[in-house]
């Protein structure tokens, strides 16, 4: 007679490496995430012709940004570069100093 892993054993080292799989995919995915978004937010500079100009981003979702205007100047447009191309954007509202845009 043959010994064998029983079908209970087998099923509960499936769900374990499953989780375990789950929860891997998950904190590198969110790492890749706050890497990307620190080094963003490092590269952010400030407008030609104003030394107080200056933008953070708050988190990046899909196709949707949150952006924070800690300068002292009012913003009404966002140079960004995305895939290596600047691409311009006209807030609808102009972004206040000490203020959130998403």
């Amino acid at each position: 007679m043959r010994k064998a892993i029983t079908p209970v054993i087998s099923v509960t080292l499936l769900i374990f490496i499953t989780l375990v799989a789950g929860v891997g995919a998950f904190a590198w995915f969110n790492t890749i995430q706050a890497d990307l978004q620190e080094g963003i937010s490092g590269s952010v500079e400030s407008f030609p012709g104003s030394s107080c100009s200056q933008l953070n981003l708050i988190a990046m979702r899909g196709d949707g940004v949150v952006i924070s205007n800690v300068g002292c100047d009012t913003v009404g447009s966002v140079n960004v570069f995305i895939d290596g191309v600047l691409t311009s954007y006209d807030l609808l509202e102009p972004l206040e100093p000490g203020r959130r845009l998403l």
